[in-house]
C-alpha cells in the first residue's frame, strides 16, 4: 500500500510539474499553478513526509530556475506559506480553507510583489483575477476526495 500512495504523489508531481511547463510554454506567462496547488495541499495533510514536501519545494524553485533564471523569487512566498502551513496544522481541522487561504495569499504575493519588483512587469487585474480564480479551480480538483 505504501508503494502504491508513494507512486501516485510521484506521478502526480511529475504530471503537475509536465502541466506547469507546457502552459508556461503555450501561452508564455505563468497563469496556472497545478505544482503549488500540490504543494498546499500535501502541506496540510496530516501525516506528510518532509521529502515529500522538500521535493515539492524544489521543484518549485527549479521551475522558476528555468523561467527567469532566478532561485530566490519563490522562497519569498513559500517560506512564510510553509511555516504557516506547518504551525497550521497542529491547531487547525483538516479542511480545505486553509489551503485555499496560503493559495490566495501565496498567489498574491506573487502577482503583486514579486512580479514588479523582480521581473518589471506590472500584471494587469484581469490577469490577477483569472489567475486567481484558475488556481482556486485547480484546488477544487485536487480537494475532491
Amino acid at each position: 500500500m505504501l508503494i502504491l500512495k508513494n507512486s501516485f504523489f510521484y506521478l502526480t508531481t511529475i504530471a503537475c510539474l509536465v502541466v506547469d511547463v507546457c502552459c508556461f510554454s503555450l501561452y508564455e506567462q505563468q497563469f496556472l499553478y497545478p505544482l503549488l496547488c500540490f504543494y498546499l495541499i500535501t502541506l496540510l495533510q496530516l501525516h506528510t513526509p518532509i521529502a515529500h514536501i522538500a521535493l515539492l519545494i524544489a521543484l518549485i524553485i527549479l521551475q522558476y530556475f528555468m523561467y527567469y533564471g532566478l532561485f530566490l523569487p519563490p522562497l519569498l512566498y513559500l517560506i512564510p506559506v510553509t511555516l504557516i502551513g506547518l504551525c497550521g496544522k497542529r491547531f487547525l481541522y483538516t479542511t480545505t480553507l486553509p489551503a485555499y487561504v496560503l493559495l490566495i495569499a501565496s498567489l498574491l504575493a506573487n502577482c503583486l510583489l514579486i512580479e514588479p519588483y523582480f521581473f518589471g512587469t506590472q500584471p494587469t487585474a484581469g490577469y490577477t483575477v483569472f489567475t486567481l480564480f484558475a488556481n482556486v479551480i485547480v484546488m477544487m480538483l485536487f480537494s475532491l476526495k
